[in-house]
C-alpha cells in the first residue's frame, strides 16, 4: 500500500505486538466504556488468498488472539487454545478495515469459555467460539 490507511478514531497500534501479532499486524485496539476492547487490522495484500479475499488462516488466527486475549484479561493468566470453532459468513478484502470483538461466556477454574467475532463496517465476517485452558496462577487480581 503506498498511501497510509487511515485508522478510526480510538484506535491505537498495540504497543508491544508478539512475534506473531507482527506478522498478522499492525494489530490496533480500541477499549470502550464498558471496558471491553475491539482489536483491528486494515486488510493488506498479505492476509489475502490466490481468489483475492482475506485467507480463512488469517480470519482463524485473528479471533483465536481476540477470544485469548478475552481470556487473559478475564482470567488474569495465560491460557492456550484447546478447541475452536469458526464459521465463515462473508469475505474480507484488501482496504477493510477489520474489528473483532470477544467475550467470555463461562470460566471455570481451568477452563475459558469465549465467543469471538470479525465485522467489516458492522457486516459479520467470521463467528467463533473457543475454549482456553488456563496456565500458571493468576497475574493479578480481578
Amino acid at each position: 500500500m503506498a498511501d497510509s490507511p487511515e485508522i478510526p478514531e480510538g484506535f491505537a497500534p498495540i504497543a508491544k505486538p508478539s512475534s506473531f501479532g507482527q506478522l498478522l499486524g499492525p494489530v490496533y485496539e480500541r477499549e470502550d466504556d464498558d471496558g471491553s476492547f475491539v482489536r483491528a487490522i486494515m486488510v493488506e495484500e498479505k492476509h489475502t488468498n490466490l481468489g483475492g479475499v482475506v485467507h480463512g488462516g488469517v480470519l482463524m488466527s485473528f479471533v483465536d488472539v481476540i477470544m485469548g486475549t478475552t481470556s487473559y484479561r478475564h482470567a488474569g493468566r495465560s491460557g492456550a487454545s484447546i478447541r475452536i470453532v469458526s464459521d465463515f459468513v462473508a469475505p474480507a478484502r484488501i482496504g477493510d478495515w477489520l474489528e473483532g470483538r470477544g467475550e467470555v461466556v463461562k470460566a471455570t477454574r481451568s477452563v475459558v469459555f469465549a465467543r469471538g467475532l470479525l465485522t467489516v463496517e458492522g457486516r459479520t465476517i467470521l463467528t467463533a467460539t473457543g475454549n482456553y485452558k488456563l496456565r500458571g496462577e493468576p497475574r493479578f487480581d480481578r
